[in-house]
């Protein structure tokens, strides 16, 4: 199965479950208590037993920054964990190309609007 984010109508980003619940995990603790609407949505989208499907259109620009910012929080947390921080070590590399893709994809949005 996969997660998807959806940044816009026609711009998605897609990734296998486990890897787009890493990166709702990795994400959430770099969230402050003023995104509370934010934090809701995000774990929303990623409760067991639900399809990961996160929906970014209906978003405030000013939330989507700081999902931006806490994005790349979770990368930067992430890469200094390394990869033995992860069950099988040998998904880490491409599990950081994927979470960069979306910061990528985030930023280049937000340029737009």
């Amino acid at each position: 199965m996969a997660g998807l984010i959806r940044v816009e109508e026609k711009i998605s980003w897609s990734a296998a479950s486990w890897a787009f619940g890493h990166v709702i995990r990795v994400t959430l603790p770099f969230l402050s208590h003023e995104n509370e609407g934010l934090i809701s949505i995000l774990k929303e989208a990623s409760l067991e037993g639900r399809l990961d499907y996160l929906d970014l259109r209906p978003i405030s620009v000013k939330e989507k920054s700081a999902l931006l910012a806490a994005f790349k929080n979770g990368l930067q947390r992430t890469e200094t964990d390394g990869a033995a921080a992860f069950s099988d070590p040998e998904f880490y590399p491409g599990f950081l190309a994927r979470f960069n893709e979306l910061i990528v994809m985030l930023e280049s949005h937000l340029s737009r609007v």
